[in-house]
């Protein structure tokens, strides 16, 4: 995502990706996904939306996700693949992670989102 100075909007660049398993995805669910992550039903994506000015495309692709412990992979094979980690951090009690509670505005309501650093980031230009 670029920022253009001169103007208040940002650039979507490149394709967008939603996780999905695309043999068994129908084309009335992808057009759904595609309303929601474009921002076109409200909630967060609305108002994320705002800040975006063009979209340059919408790609479905599989995205491969785990969790271990208190960490979280995510890896998005593309043109361009993308591989990032991170790790829950933990306060007093080792056995908990931390998570910010009581937010305004948050991707997921309900959800408490855990506080994280990244351990890994990897990007392959596939030719």
């Amino acid at each position: 995502m670029n920022r253009d100075n001169s103007s208040q909007n940002w650039r979507l660049e490149g394709d967008y990706f939603e996780g999905c398993n695309c043999k068994t995805v129908s084309n009335d669910q992808k057009d759904a996904l595609t309303k929601i992550f474009s921002g076109k039903v409200g909630g967060f994506f609305g108002v994320a939306a705002n800040l975006i000015e063009e979209v340059l495309g919408v790609k479905f692709v599989p995205i491969e996700f785990s969790i271990e412990a208190k960490r979280r992979r995510i890896k998005i094979p593309t043109t361009t693949t993308l591989e990032l980690e991170v790790e829950g951090m933990t306060g007093s009690n080792a056995n908990k992670e931390l998570v910010l509670v009581n937010l305004a505005f948050t991707v997921a309501p309900g959800y408490d989102p855990v506080i994280a650093h990244s351990t890994n980031t990897h990007t392959m230009i596939m030719e």
